[in-house]
């Protein structure tokens, strides 16, 4: 869940899925999770109150850019 959809669930919007959308490709550029947690719970506290972790070094910094800012 977006950290926009946890905030106000009444206010979801297209920025919702382009968020999911980052997480699915620093997940398929990184091979790991940028959130995580022993509960749904402790991940969806961990993505409310955290910035998401930086992508690997050879990650190239413009497509870093690209993932990274559907994640804001």
């Amino acid at each position: 869940m977006s950290p926009g959809q946890m905030r106000a669930s009444r206010n979801v919007d297209e920025r919702s899925d382009e968020w999911a959308f980052g997480i699915v490709r620093y997940e398929l550029l990184t091979g790991r999770r940028p959130f995580v947690g022993e509960s749904s719970l402790a991940i969806a506290m961990l993505v409310a109150t955290q910035s998401v972790p930086p992508m690997e070094c050879w990650v190239k910094k413009r497509l870093q850019s690209v993932v990274l800012k559907r994640l804001e």
